[in-house]
């Protein structure tokens, strides 16, 4: 008994918590010395890749997207002779408002382009270079045979109905929807200007809002959304940089995955970093996953250098876990390699098997870099059989070996093992 219970013990305090999937119920831990010894050596290599701060990832693109098919073919004069011929109108919308209207057609089975734009002044006396005040400027592409059309409009954002093209200090909303067959693209950018007030130069525009996202008839497949985290400031100002909340969620073929965040975005995107990370993973047969970063200020928002807590909670089969991880991190926020292991907790729950509850903790004496394996520290470890019995482990690992008493609340026993699992 003594030896079943040790074999049970030392599976648990290694290979049995460092992992982060858990597993279905109903396997027995080995009631050998060689199966302990394995069990032993593959937890303390699972130490060394312990990283969850690497699902705080702040990528903000799409994997799919509605594929531009907008440029139209390029045909024989003959061909679009014999279809219909390019149109350019414009008229008055009354008192001083215009629009002007190009309509570029190339045949019924084409389909066509069209760009329209409604602008402050007089038609008939003004010139394109002359327009400053614009209400709407709108581009339309269809093209029937395949399905496809695109339509893109730039308006006003500022809640004054126009916008100025030379000199103006609000907003403008940038929309665009594509469809093809029974997918749709849709996108939405709330842009400013800038400390040169032009939308036309969008080095130094500011960025206020955005969403996009890829629809499948009326289901959602993908979907991105940016907002500024301080109220009334952009989240892209004047400077390179400033701090997003995100929402991203992709529901394809596969599981359901929503991520949650404050990010540090720059207009280049590759240089983001999260400050705050939360992802769930959902699949159809009802398991699920749930990983959270989470730092030492109010709001949760962690920086270089401070010490964070990652949460994982997991749930397939009837069996869960539940797992703390206190981790240091690096100098640079964008290299998960220099972050540090501090801690780790991890309750582990079977729906069936032997063992059904099982308690694993390791606190590190020191900071365990990315990839090396633990100097010493301390474990603890309790296990809860089915039948109502319990064994407990307190000890260490130092010297590259795990040393300790264990007892099961009638009878105790020090006893010492090896890296490699050997008993010594």
């Amino acid at each position: 008994m003594k030896r079943l219970l040790l074999a049970s013990l030392c599976a648990a305090m290694l290979a049995g918590c460092l992992s982060s999937q858990p597993q279905s119920g109903g396997e027995d831990f080995p009631n050998t010395v060689s199966a302990l010894g394995r069990a032993l050596a593959q937890g303390m290599d699972s130490s060394q890749s312990w990283n969850g701060l690497d699902s705080a990832q702040a990528a903000l693109s799409l994997s799919g997207g509605v594929s531009d098919t907008s440029r139209l073919r390029k045909i024989s004069a003959r061909r679009q002779a014999e279809g219909c011929v390019d149109t350019g109108y414009g008229g008055s919308l009354g008192g001083s408002r215009a629009y002007f209207v190009k309509n570029v057609c190339v045949g019924q089975a084409d389909g066509y382009k069209r760009d329209s734009l409604a602008f402050g002044g007089y038609f008939e006396k003004m010139k394109e270079s002359d327009i400053d005040t614009v209400f709407l400027s709108q581009s339309d592409s269809v093209r029937p045979v395949v399905g496809f059309s695109r339509r893109e409009s730039v308006t006003d954002a500022s809640g004054r109905g126009y916008f100025l093209l030379k000199s103006d200090t609000g907003r403008i909303r940038v929309a665009a929807q594509r469809k093809w067959g029974s997918w749709t693209e849709v996108s939405d950018l709330v842009t400013g200007t800038g400390p040169d007030r032009r939308f036309s130069t969008s080095k130094d525009n500011e960025m206020w809002s955005g969403f996009k996202g890829l629809l499948r008839g009326a289901d959602t497949t993908e979907w991105l959304d940016i907002r500024s985290l301080v109220p009334n400031q952009p989240v892209i100002g004047a400077g390179d940089s400033g701090q997003a909340l995100v929402l991203k969620i992709a529901a394809g073929a596969g599981p359901r995955k929503t991520e949650r965040g404050v990010i540090v975005a720059f207009r280049d995107s590759l240089g983001n970093y999260p400050r705050r990370w939360q992802t769930t993973t959902l699949w159809d047969n009802g398991a699920f996953r749930e990983e959270a970063v989470l730092g030492p200020r109010p709001d949760s928002t962690f920086r270089p250098r401070d010490t964070v807590l990652v949460l994982e909670r997991a749930q397939a089969r009837g069996d869960s876990l539940r797992q703390e991880i206190r981790a240091l991190m690096g100098p640079d926020p964008r290299n998960r390699k220099q972050d540090s292991l501090l801690s780790v907790r991890t309750i582990r729950y079977r729906s069936s098997g032997a063992e059904r509850r099982t308690l694993w903790e390791f606190r590190s004496d020191r900071p365990v870099a990315d990839g090396s394996e633990p100097v010493s520290g301390k474990i603890l470890v309790r296990i809860d059989f089915a039948e109502g019995s319990y064994i407990e482990f307190d000890g260490t690992w130092k010297d590259g070996q795990f040393a300790g008493t264990w007892w099961d609340g009638k009878q105790s026993q020090v006893v010492r093992f090896g890296r490699k699992g050997e008993v010594r």
